[in-house]
């Protein structure tokens, strides 16, 4: 995701300055981006000795530690926060940014999944304008855009489209043997190996499911999901009249970064666009939820009051760095959230801070079970 937005501003460098950037600890490759695009402020949130931030040209102001997130988007003066760090590391940065009532484009769907109630009542206190990078929720925003001021009640429902992932066509018995090799090979994204993870299990569907709900202010009825493995469309509003508005788009990052970057207008962009005399086909079908149970309790969670998708959220993640060291199987990974879910649920979170001590609770539960079936195997 990062990558692609800093395509964006390389394209587009006349209207677009880039004037802040984050990284966890790749201090050669941040050093070159501030070389590239004269980036004044630097947060790296690993230690790092004085020799190492020498590598940095003298004019850039550095953040290194814990809260160098926040520091740096207290200390920037921007128009847009890109909100790209995965799981919720930037959560209090997030609400920083909120804060200081501007703009921030949303890719890191955890943080609404585990604080979406306290984020959505914080934009709404602070003015701040919230633009969701899933493409399926920037899909779904730009079809309620046509329609603003939004009235709730001509809303049906809204669609969002599941590629379905590599294990689309496969049956239970084919999925236990599948490696994490595997799982990353994603026939359409090119992500990252926790997400590329989570939509090969469906759990990604069922984070966005739950992000949905607060990004929309919708009720669990109101949300369908879909799968439509050539990702042309994503997502759609169906409105009370029996309506449908979809938009559709190649299946590329590179259409909501644009969207985002440069709202409310719409800009001229060298992306690739859709041939409808391509023979394009389009399928869909209604996801199996025996097949990928991931997405099934994602939606229980949401019925087990506002801890629920917390529980799912740290479980998941828990379960998927297993997968990905090889002591879980791809099959275990729902076995372990659903475990963990029964064990800790229900449960209520009162704040932020409360949602993140069950997300780390939740985590270490999670590492409870997935000991008991490496025992069990051994």
């Amino acid at each position: 995701m990062g990558q692609q937005v800093l395509d964006e501003i390389r394209e587009h460098c006349e209207d677009l300055k880039l004037v802040g950037i984050a990284g966890k600890k790749n201090i050669v490759a941040l050093s070159t981006l501030a070389k590239e695009f004269e980036v004044p402020s630097i947060a790296i949130s690993q230690k790092i000795s004085r020799e190492e931030s020498t590598i940095f040209p003298e004019h850039c102001q550095i953040f290194i530690g814990e809260h160098a997130l926040e520091d740096l988007v207290e200390s920037v003066d921007c128009d847009v926060v890109v909100v790209a760090v995965s799981g919720i590391a930037a959560l209090t940065a997030t609400l920083k940014a909120i804060h200081k009532g501007i703009t921030i484009a949303l890719a890191s769907k955890e943080i609404l999944v585990i604080a979406g109630e306290w984020i959505m009542a914080e934009v709404r206190k602070y003015g701040a304008t919230l633009l969701p990078l899933d493409s399926e929720h920037n899909a779904i925003f730009q079809c309620l855009e046509t329609r603003l001021p939004f009235e709730a009640s001509a809303l049906r429902r809204v669609w969002l489209t599941a590629s379905g992932g590599p294990f689309l066509r496969y049956s239970c018995e084919k999925m236990a043997s599948v490696t994490w090799q595997q799982a990353l090979r994603h026939p359409v994204w090119h992500m990252g190996p926790k997400i590329s993870v989570d939509s090969a299990t469906l759990a990604n569907k069922g984070l966005e499911f739950i992000e949905a709900k607060h990004l929309f202010d919708l009720q669990p009825r109101q949300i369908e999901i879909v799968i439509h493995p050539q990702s042309y469309i994503h997502s759609m509003v169906e409105w009370i009249d029996g309506s449908i508005m979809a938009q559709l788009a190649a299946p590329s990052m590179r259409f909501p970064i644009h969207y985002c970057l440069f709202y409310p207008k719409r800009v001229a962009a060298s992306t690739q666009t859709l041939s409808f005399y391509d023979k394009m086909r389009m399928d869909f079908e209604a996801p199996d939820e025996a097949q990928f149970p991931c997405l099934r309790l994602a939606k229980e969670s949401l019925s087990c009051g506002n801890a629920g998708p917390v529980v799912f959220n740290g479980s998941d993640e828990a379960a998927v760095e297993a997968f990905l060291s090889s002591r879980l199987s791809f099959l275990e990974i729902p076995i372990v959230i659903g475990r963990t879910m029964e064990a800790l649920l229900p449960m209520k979170a009162s704040s932020v801070e409360d949602a993140l001590e069950i997300n780390r609770f939740s985590r270490k539960r999670a590492e409870e079970e997935i000991h008991k079936l490496m025992r069990q195997r051994a």
